[in-house]
């Protein structure tokens, strides 16, 4: 089975068009407020992996200098490597371009200042690159204290996100696909059952923010997760010209009834205007239509089959 990354499996699920137009290496010419957050998401973590792959010290001055210093000199890279590439930035997000590398040493220094993540907590592995589960990038594997079971942890970078808006960006990330793809991943590689995983949620304006959030992974979730993106999976690798997966998954016998491909969920349950219709028949219900009831009415004759 191929298997793509979260990312790219995201992008599917929002335009396969785009998503093919992207494969092929094309993007937009001009570039603003969404490239601007992503390089600087990229200066963070770059201080953040070197952090820890040099044992989670205790915070020096010396430290806060170098690591802030890494993530602001990453950040004037990555802009001088768009800009030489040919890239413009809108004239609206010029000032916030400007200001970029400066913010980011900003981000860095706060962060190491008020880090949430213990100390005590074991360090597995630091951006552990799945290769062979869709390249997927672990920013952490911890063993926390004291439960020491296997956990993923993902550091998640917001330029601005105002106060009352944190509760929703965390909520979202409960049943997220990336994160179901992270636990997954990292359950198959180290052959152990992977249940929790951690986001550390930093804001830096309008006021800094930082807070460590803890989900678990719920099993049959986790089934139903892997069901829609083997389904989603497969119809990829067939737009990108190999169809065996697909015909694997379709393929049936002489005189059997076809088989249906299994419909994939993009696993956002929760909009800016609150949950989904159909978020209770999956996180509550987990489709099974005798439980279902209790939330939908089925207006046609014969309803859900049950989830195998």
């Amino acid at each position: 089975m191929r298997i793509y990354s979260p990312s790219q499996t995201m992008d599917f699920f929002s335009c396969p068009a785009e998503w093919r137009l992207s494969r092929a290496g094309w993007q937009a010419k001009m570039f603003g407020r969404k490239e601007l957050a992503s390089i600087l998401g990229d200066a963070f973590h770059l201080a953040h992996a070197e952090y820890y792959r040099n044992g989670a010290p205790a915070v020096t001055p010396q430290i806060l200098t170098d690591l802030s210093f890494l993530a602001r000199s990453k950040a004037e890279d990555s802009l001088a490597t768009l800009e030489r590439q040919g890239f413009e930035c809108w004239d609206n997000d010029r000032d916030l371009r400007n200001a970029l590398p400066l913010k980011a040493q900003t981000l860095v220094t706060r962060w190491l200042q008020e880090n949430k993540v213990p100390r005590e907590w074991k360090t597995v592995a630091v951006e552990h690159m799945l290769k062979d589960f869709g390249w997927c990038k672990l920013d952490l594997l911890v063993r926390p204290y004291p439960m020491e079971r296997l956990a993923v942890l993902d550091a998640k970078v917001k330029l601005r996100l105002e106060k009352k808006e944190v509760a929703k960006e965390l909520e979202k990330y409960a049943y997220s696909w990336q994160f179901m793809h992270y636990a997954w991943a990292a359950a198959q590689h180290y052959e152990e059952p992977v249940t929790d995983y951690f986001v550390m949620l930093v804001v830096l304006e309008p006021g800094f923010h930082i807070q460590l959030e803890h989900y678990t992974v719920n099993p049959e979730l986790m089934l139903l997760w892997e069901q829609s993106a083997k389904s989603a999976w497969a119809v990829m690798a067939a737009m990108d010209g190999d169809p065996t997966d697909l015909q694997d998954m379709t393929d049936t016998l002489p005189g059997e009834n076809p088989r249906p491909l299994y419909p994939w969920h993009n696993w956002e349950f929760f909009t800016r205007f609150g949950r989904r219709e159909f978020a209770d028949a999956f996180l509550r219900h987990r489709c099974h239509s005798h439980l279902m009831v209790e939330s939908y009415i089925n207006t046609k004759e014969g309803g859900l089959s049950e989830n195998k």
